[in-house]
């Protein structure tokens, strides 16, 4: 492995782990100054606000790296990329704002909620608008890190300082806009100290940027979808509560799958360049291992970690269990995808594999719902047939393209030698 890859991995794992470490620290104090009802009403917004990230990020998380890569020496071009991808994403939330404003009065959500869940959009316009993508295209992970653990830690010293009490619940969106509207305006500091200047741009760059993210986009969202919906499809149909007990053990899920993400940011843009076979096999059988060891500790420690979030939310560690094996399929899903079926040609591939797992998902849920067995466990349930559907789609077209074919047989033959 080279060095520059394992300084990539490395400061995109402390990124990852300051993301959700700190949010941990934070997790246990709101759900027990809020309880399991008003927490669900704040999961509830975030799951909104992860599904509108993803819609105005179109895609450009995997997208803008590989383009920055591609062409790290035109400062010219690089300008005009920050420039393009950022009114791509103001105009896609301007229109998702609108919508939201006038469909949740037809819903008949109660106005409070609705106001809470508006102003966290705007989290996720300024969450959307951090050009992680440069950085990562530029393999500058440190300024990526810088940015994220300095936002962080802002939030999680708001939280202690001003939530006291379930009245304070309002005034949660607004810290969130504080921390990540600094975080915003120290990364374009960071890109401009990278001697890259945001350049006007005509529309014929924006459409074909539209056309390039579209396979992106419908595959990120896709995967959004199946994910933060659940909670959204847990308060519609079981409540408040039961959606904050499900966004716990989700979000405890998420923190780990969050683990893989490092290595394949990392391993995707070095793949496109070195088509290092042999070593993305070893990090592939390191991540099956760490997988399995993940789920049996999960069992033996899930019931007490869970515990320490306050009445009712102890529930969550049986849904957190079944959550993991999804876990185990998903972390191998991530690494033989775009960084390896996608720097072979396989990129619509691993696009529709999401496509058709959030179908299946879906068809599950209508099937779950009709026949009353919908719950957080039967949903959990469903999303871990839907990652092993995704990895043996995958693993098809791994076979399919040979890619690991020539590593297979010359360790096999050092194997035969010895």
């Amino acid at each position: 492995m080279s060095n520059q890859l394992k300084k990539n991995i490395s400061w995109l794992a402390l990124m990852k782990i300051s993301s959700y470490l700190l949010p941990l620290l934070t997790l246990p104090y709101l759900t027990n100054v809020l309880g399991v009802e008003l927490f669900g009403v704040l999961a509830i917004g975030m799951a909104i606000q992860q599904i509108i990230f993803s819609f105005c990020d179109y895609g450009f998380s995997l997208l803008g790296p590989k383009l920055v890569a591609g062409n790290v020496e035109d400062k010219k071009l690089l300008g005009q990329f920050v420039t393009a991808i950022t009114l791509i994403k103001l105009g896609i939330f301007c229109i998702v704002y609108l919508g939201l404003y006038y469909l949740l009065p037809l819903l008949k959500v109660p106005k409070q909620n609705a106001e809470l869940w508006l102003i966290m959009l705007w989290v996720s316009l300024l969450q959307v608008l951090i050009p992680v993508w440069f950085f990562l295209g530029i393999q500058k992970m440190a300024n990526v890190t810088f940015v994220n653990i300095f936002e962080r830690l802002l939030y999680t010293s708001l939280i202690f300082l001003t939530i006291n009490s379930a009245d304070d619940l309002q005034l949660i969106p607004k810290l969130m806009i504080t921390s990540m509207s600094l975080a915003l305006f120290v990364s374009f500091f960071l890109v401009k100290r990278a001697k890259v200047k945001p350049l006007m741009v005509d529309f014929s760059l924006i459409k074909n940027l539209l056309i390039q993210g579209w396979g992106y986009f419908y595959s990120r969202l896709t995967m959004m979808l199946f994910s933060k919906f659940n909670v959204i499809i847990v308060a519609s149909f079981l409540g408040e509560s039961a959606a904050g007990i499900f966004s716990i053990a989700e979000r405890i899920y998420n923190a780990f799958r969050s683990m893989m993400a490092p290595i394949t940011d990392a391993l995707y843009p070095y793949m496109v360049k070195t088509k290092n076979w042999p070593l993305a096999l070893k990090i592939i059988k390191f991540a099956a291992f760490f997988a399995v060891v993940s789920v049996f500790v999960s069992f033996v420690l899930s019931g007490w970690f869970f515990s320490l979030f306050g009445e009712g939310f102890p529930l969550a560690a049986e849904i957190f269990n079944v959550l993991m094996f999804a876990f185990a399929f998903s972390s191998l899903s991530m690494l033989i995808g775009y960084p390896i079926l996608g720097v072979v040609g396989y990129v619509k591939q691993v696009n529709i594999s999401v496509l058709y797992g959030a179908l299946q998902h879906g068809v599950v849920i209508f099937v779950l719902w009709q026949q009353d067995l919908l719950s957080g466990y039967s949903l959990a349930m469903s999303l871990v047939f839907t990652e092993i559907f995704i990895f043996s789609y995958r693993v098809f077209y791994i076979n399919q393209s040979k890619v690991f074919s020539g590593t297979l047989k010359v360790i096999n033959e050092c194997k035969g030698n010895k």
